[in-house]
């Protein structure tokens, strides 16, 4: 879900109107000041309306996880229009008000430059909005441009196809099939224009600032490299010389059509996809009922117009299926059979005079009523897919490890059973135990890549089991294998290992669902918690600001007339203030008791300026101006708690994700140290056996960086993860190598390369971590200068000694903090003799300047013992 299109369009109009109103006009002064003052209320009333609007849409963008980042969008636009709306128009409106009432024309036109120039800055806020919302329009509705031009394109297609079976020269088409060749090249020409404006929304799109850019500058790139934009021009070529080839470069430029909207739905989650999907087959669905309602009633004449419009709902439907492939595997078959159906269809509407066959237009027109029942099923499964992901989000990982964990216990018990049948059959019955086998290994196949994307060390164990498993059929596959005796223990032994290693994945993978359910159990309630204490933080402060305004407009305010709309806003703000004490409370107890203790003051404020003539009285006007100055320094007060609450949480947050981020740091230079240290103890001739120990840490050093990369909350490159699994396979190998007595024994030049290439993992993942790091104090750095932003917003009183909130923010640039360089014995001659090794080789090693710092943090990590010993 998306800002509507419409509401970026409609929201230029107050920024048009806001330069039109001080034009030059031959009114007098006062007279045009006053009509002036008018106009700019009404556009106030005017963006009021557009932010109830933007409310609407709010509440559709908060439903969904995957339009987190428009709703931030569109909620920070619309605070930035709230703040017009409220301090810079009625600014304006006000010093308009007073010019009508001067009696100097000196004055009334120097008002009305003050005003003028307000309206201007009033304008450049407005249109900066506007630039905001257009784009997320263009981001909005790119994704059906492009649909309906794929599908335009697919219709233009079978046309030429059709003219083509006639005659591929067209010069020689029958005079009658004149008007369908100049409708082709028509078509054609008027894409070229379509492409080229689509071209143009990518390429804005791909050069602002944005999550999503990456993915519109690979749309784009994947536009130009296939020449889209040109190739209607070589299409229109063509139908002028050879129809087959026309027809072939209009498929190519359905399937770059195809290749840019994938290119855009690979950044989007499941989700998303998922909602659009099931729109886009609700849509379908409709045109198919419609057409079902149509078809009794047309004529003969009709016929071929109905076709041809089943003929385009079967390409969207292709569309649809071609979608549903890589989101649901058991829908694609239901939409397969509803695509063969409609192209039956339009066959079936090929046969002459059928619509004159009462009987026969009865069964179309049931047959499509059928297929529009069956797409909105399959939308209505594909929008319950989508709930249940948008429900289920956080633990999904999780969930799906413990699926699979119980998938491969399942397996295991079937391999259990299998072996005993096997140990007591002949070889009458090795082709049935061949295929059952075979059966086990396919399904365990399939599962692996789900597997290995959730835990590198459950795949490894998966692998190895399908390894085994295949061995299995291999041995099956001999002729009268299981009639020799002493061939029945080689095949129990592979399958022993088969069950082994399937209940070893099973248990790695219900480690990580702990492992996953742990991390969310402690790190998106505390994320929520802050940022609803900083958000309430910010109403609370915003309260307050408002009370002051009234305080002042109260000390010039007088008259029953102002009066009484001085007690209709002050009752108002005591209403907000009792709903944001409710919120204030649940976050913060003294927070929560300041919020109560301002609403009583917001409320007993508006009980004196219910007193008749109050604002004549001075005394009570100073008492009301005390009333609402406490009312302000308690909202102040409850803010601030608030504000330093969310500080401590998201403190909290950061040297945990800090922390974790160092913790697989070290597990990756503990790694690194292993694998030099094996590799010296190589060069040197030591015992094989010691080789092998250091080469096994080394591998269990990767896993475990693995996983505490993978279990990080922090944007943690894919490559990581893959030089870590990879790192792991090239030390086990190695180690495995050394084993001259087994079959994985390798020659010795081929164990320093598989030790070369896993050191070569360690840098990279290094790199990967370096990234990791960056982007998190990056991220860090964002997050301290909105809470320092949020702290000196006007309405909050900071005294000068009051400690800012993001004090640290600048030595947050840093992965970790710089300490001196470790030069003490003491220390040093503390450490075991495997870390003074890896501490010796590390210091005297040069390292790529891009993990320097990540390098230098070890090796004092070690240094003070933080390390697991090697």
């Amino acid at each position: 879900m998306k800002p509507h299109p419409a509401l970026a369009t409609a929201f230029v109009l107050p920024c048009c109107l806001t330069g039109t109103l001080l034009a030059q006009t031959t009114l007098p002064p006062r007279t045009a000041a006053y009509q002036h003052s008018v106009s700019q209320e009404q556009l106030r009333l005017e963006t009021r309306r557009q932010e109830v609007e933007m409310l609407e849409v709010l509440g559709e963008l908060g439903q969904y996880q995957f339009t987190k980042t428009e709703h931030g969008e569109l909620k920070d636009v619309l605070g930035q229009l709230d703040g017009v709306a409220e301090k810079n128009m009625p600014e304006v409106v006000r010093l308009l008000r007073e010019a009508s009432r001067q009696d100097q024309v000196d004055q009334t036109k120097a008002r009305l430059v003050t005003a003028s120039t307000g309206q201007k800055t009033i304008q450049a806020q407005l249109r900066a909005m506007a630039d905001r919302l257009l784009l997320q329009r263009d981001e909005a509705t790119l994704r059906e441009r492009l649909r309906a031009l794929a599908l335009r394109q697919k219709t233009n297609q079978r046309e030429t196809e059709r003219l083509a079976k006639q005659n591929h020269r067209p010069e020689e088409l029958p005079a009658e099939q004149s008007g369908a060749l100049a409708l082709a090249k028509s078509e054609q020409t008027g894409l070229q224009e379509e492409l080229r404006l689509m071209k143009e929304s990518l390429d804005r799109l791909a050069n602002h600032a944005s999550p999503s850019r990456d993915a519109f500058r690979e749309a784009l790139n994947t536009a130009k490299g296939r020449g889209l934009e040109n190739l209607p021009r070589e299409a229109v070529e063509k139908l002028q010389r050879n129809l087959n080839e026309a027809a072939h470069a209009e498929d190519r430029i359905h399937e770059g059509l195809m290749a840019v909207m994938e290119n855009l739905d690979a950044r989007k989650p499941k989700e998303q996809q998922l909602q659009e999907l099931a729109k886009d087959l609700r849509q379908m669905a409709a045109q198919q009922e419609r057409l079902a309602q149509s078809t009794p009633q047309a004529k003969t004449a009709d016929q071929q117009s109905l076709k041809k419009e089943q003929e385009k709902l079967s390409d969207q439907m292709e569309l649809a299926r071609e979608a549903l492939e890589k989101l649901d595997q058991q829908a694609v078959s239901e939409a397969r059979k509803i695509e063969e159906t409609s192209n039956q269809l339009s066959e079936k509407l090929d046969t002459q005079d059928l619509l004159s066959k009462a009987d026969k237009v009865a069964e179309v027109a049931d047959t499509q009523q059928a297929l529009a029942d069956k797409l909105e099923a399959l939308a209505e499964n594909l929008t319950a897919q989508a709930k249940q992901i948008a429900e289920n989000d956080a633990s999904q990982p999780e969930r799906q490890a413990r699926a699979l964990a119980e998938k491969l216990q399942d397996l295991a018990k079937q391999q259990d059973n299998l072996a005993k049948e096997t140990a007591e059959a002949t070889g009458a019955k090795q082709e049935e135990l061949k295929k059952q086998q075979d059966q086990l290994a396919a399904q365990v196949e399939s599962a692996q890549k789900a597997i290995e994307n959730l835990s590198p060390e459950a795949g490894q164990k998966t692998q190895e089991a399908a390894k085994e498993s295949n061995r299995v059929e291999e041995m099956l596959g001999q002729q009268s294998f299981l009639d020799t005796p002493e061939n029945k223990p080689q095949v129990a032994d592979a399958q022993k290992k088969v069950s082994e290693q399937l209940q070893s994945a099973s248990k790695a993978l219900q480690d990580k669902a702990q492992a996953l359910a742990e991390a969310r159990a402690q790190q998106p309630d505390a994320a929520q918690m802050a940022e609803q204490a900083a958000a309430a933080a910010e109403k609370l402060k915003s309260l307050a600001q408002q009370q002051e305004q009234l305080a002042e407009a109260a000390e010039e305010a007088a008259g029953a007339e102002a009066q009484a709309d001085l007690q209709q806003k002050q009752a108002a703000l005591s209403e907000q203030i009792q709903q944001a004490q409710a919120e204030a409370a649940q976050l913060n107890q003294t927070a929560g008791a300041k919020t109560a203790e301002a609403a009583k003051g917001s409320q007993s404020a508006s009980e004196q300026l219910k007193q008749q003539n109050m604002l004549a009285q001075a005394d009570q006007k100073a008492k009301l101006g005390e009333t609402q100055q406490q009312v302000a320094d308690q909202l102040n007060a409850a803010g601030e708690q608030l504000q330093a609450q969310a500080e401590a949480m998201l403190q909290s947050q950061q040297d945990a994700a800090q922390q974790a981020l160092a913790a697989a740091v070290n597990e990756v230079m503990n790694a690194r140290s292993q694998v030099q240290l094996a590799q010296r103890q190589m060069e040197q001739g030591t015992a094989a056996e010691q080789v092998q120990e250091r080469l096994g840490k080394a591998a269990e050093a990767f896993d475990k960086a693995n996983q505490m990369a993978a279990a990080l909350a922090s944007p943690v490159p894919k490559a990581v993860g893959e030089a870590l699994q990879e790192g792991k396979e090239n030390a086990g190998e190695a180690k495995a190598g050394l084993d001259k007595n087994t079959p994985q024994a390798l020659p010795a030049e081929k164990v320093a390369e598989k030790t070369a290439e896993a050191l070569q993992n360690a840098d990279q993942a290094l790199a990967g971590l370096q990234e990791a790091a960056a982007q998190l104090a990056a991220q860090q750095a964002v997050e301290d200068q909105k809470m320092a932003q949020n702290a000196a917003k006007p309405g909050q009183q900071q005294g000068k000694n009051q400690p800012s909130s993001s004090k640290n923010a600048n030595s947050r640039g840093e992965f970790m903090e710089s300490r001196s360089e470790v030069s003490d014995f003491s220390a040093i001659s503390k450490l075991r003799g495997g870390q003074r090794d890896a501490l010796d080789l590390l210091k005297q090693e040069k390292v790529s300047p891009e993990y320097e710092a990540l390098v230098q943090q070890y090796i004092r990590n070690l240094a003070d013992g933080q390390v697991p010993t090697p």
